[in-house]
Protein backbone atom coordinates (compact mmCIF):
# COMPACT_ATOMS: atom_id res chain seq x y z
CA UNK A 1 0.00 0.00 0.00
CA UNK A 2 1.36 2.98 -0.59
CA UNK A 3 2.30 5.65 1.95
CA UNK A 4 -0.21 8.16 0.31
CA UNK A 5 -2.93 5.51 1.04
CA UNK A 6 -1.84 4.75 4.24
CA UNK A 7 -1.60 8.91 5.22
CA UNK A 8 -5.18 8.70 4.02
CA UNK A 9 -6.70 5.79 6.06
CA UNK A 10 -5.26 7.65 8.91
CA UNK A 11 -7.13 10.96 8.18
CA UNK A 12 -10.01 8.96 8.11
CA UNK A 13 -9.85 7.62 11.23
CA UNK A 14 -8.85 11.17 12.97
CA UNK A 15 -12.36 11.93 11.24
CA UNK A 16 -14.33 8.69 12.34
CA UNK A 17 -12.79 9.82 16.07
CA UNK A 18 -14.69 13.06 15.77
CA UNK A 19 -17.36 11.93 14.73
CA UNK A 20 -17.55 9.56 17.59
CA UNK A 21 -16.52 12.24 20.01
CA UNK A 22 -19.71 14.20 18.86
CA UNK A 23 -22.23 11.82 18.72
CA UNK A 24 -21.10 10.71 22.10
CA UNK A 25 -21.37 14.24 23.23
CA UNK A 26 -24.94 13.77 21.72
CA UNK A 27 -25.85 10.75 22.87
CA UNK A 28 -24.70 11.82 26.52
CA UNK A 29 -26.74 15.52 26.17
CA UNK A 30 -29.81 13.41 25.66
CA UNK A 31 -29.40 10.51 28.38
CA UNK A 32 -28.71 13.08 31.15
CA UNK A 33 -32.18 14.90 29.87
CA UNK A 34 -33.99 11.68 29.70
CA UNK A 35 -32.82 10.79 33.15
CA UNK A 36 -33.62 13.82 34.36
CA UNK A 37 -37.21 13.69 33.37
CA UNK A 38 -40.04 12.00 35.54
CA UNK A 39 -40.84 8.55 35.18
CA UNK A 40 -44.54 9.04 33.61
CA UNK A 41 -42.50 11.24 31.32
CA UNK A 42 -40.25 8.76 30.53
CA UNK A 43 -42.61 6.00 30.13
CA UNK A 44 -45.15 8.45 27.37
CA UNK A 45 -45.03 8.19 24.04
CA UNK A 46 -42.09 11.42 24.20
CA UNK A 47 -40.05 9.29 26.45
CA UNK A 48 -40.00 5.83 24.58
CA UNK A 49 -38.94 7.92 21.17
CA UNK A 50 -35.99 9.65 23.46
CA UNK A 51 -35.00 6.39 25.02
CA UNK A 52 -34.66 4.71 21.32
CA UNK A 53 -33.07 7.59 20.19
CA UNK A 54 -30.71 6.98 22.81
CA UNK A 55 -30.14 3.16 22.08
CA UNK A 56 -30.02 3.71 18.10
CA UNK A 57 -27.29 6.37 18.81
CA UNK A 58 -25.11 3.71 21.28
CA UNK A 59 -25.90 1.29 18.23
CA UNK A 60 -24.32 3.85 15.45
CA UNK A 61 -21.08 4.47 18.06
CA UNK A 62 -20.92 0.44 18.05
CA UNK A 63 -20.52 0.32 14.47
CA UNK A 64 -18.70 3.30 14.02
CA UNK A 65 -16.13 1.76 16.58
CA UNK A 66 -15.45 -1.04 15.04
CA UNK A 67 -15.24 0.41 11.79
CA UNK A 68 -12.63 2.85 13.11
CA UNK A 69 -10.50 -0.26 14.79
CA UNK A 70 -10.88 -1.97 11.37
CA UNK A 71 -9.29 0.72 9.52
CA UNK A 72 -6.95 0.85 11.87
CA UNK A 73 -5.87 -2.74 11.32
CA UNK A 74 -5.38 -2.90 7.60
CA UNK A 75 -2.89 0.83 8.36
CA UNK A 76 -1.40 -1.44 11.14
CA UNK A 77 -1.54 -4.43 8.02
CA UNK A 78 0.13 -1.96 5.57
CA UNK A 79 2.91 -0.70 7.85
CA UNK A 80 4.01 -4.08 8.39
CA UNK A 81 4.52 -4.94 4.97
Amino acid sequence: MKTTDIKMLNASIAEAEAIIEKITRLRDTLQEQYDNKSEKWQESEKGEAANTAIEELTGALDNLESAKDSLGNVVSEAEGQ
